[in-house]
C-alpha cells in the first residue's frame, strides 16, 4: 500500500464521517450524463446508489476475488478504517469506475461492511 498523504488522509476521514445516503448522492456530481441534472434529495440517492449497483458486481469480482479482501479483512494492519479504505482505493487504482472517484468507492464498501460487500463468510 502506497503512503497516505496528509491530503488523502483528511480526505478519507472527511468521506468516513458522511453517512452512506450523502455518499451515494454524491456520486452523480461525478458523471457526466448527469451534468446540469436537478435530483430531488431522495432522487439524487437514488440515482447514486443505482450507480455504484451497476459497477457492484465488477467491484466484487476485483476486490473480493482477485484481490481476496475476504482474506486481508483480519490483517491487524486493516484494522484502522482509514488504512482501510487507501488499501482498497490502491486496489482500485487500476480499475476504471466510470468517473466515480476510488475514494468514494472505497469508503462506502467499508462502510456497507467488507464482510457484507463480499459476502465473506465469517
Amino acid at each position: 500500500m502506497t503512503d497516505l498523504t496528509k491530503s488523502d488522509r483528511e480526505q478519507i476521514e472527511h468521506l468516513l464521517a458522511m453517512r452512506e445516503d450523502e455518499l451515494y448522492a454524491a456520486i452523480p456530481a461525478y458523471l457526466p450524463e448527469y451534468r446540469g441534472t436537478l435530483f430531488s434529495p431522495e432522487g439524487q440517492v437514488d440515482t447514486g446508489k443505482e450507480e455504484f449497483h451497476g459497477i457492484q458486481d465488477e467491484l466484487r469480482a476485483l476486490l473480493c476475488q482477485r484481490w481476496h479482501l475476504c482474506e486481508k479483512i483480519d490483517d491487524p494492519g486493516l484494522e484502522d478504517p482509514v488504512t482501510l479504505v487507501a488499501a482498497i482505493v490502491d486496489a482500485l487504482t487500476a480499475q476504471s469506475l466510470g468517473g466515480i472517484p476510488a475514494f468514494v468507492i472505497a469508503v462506502l464498501v467499508v462502510k456497507i461492511g467488507v464482510r457484507a460487500f463480499c459476502h465473506c463468510s465469517d
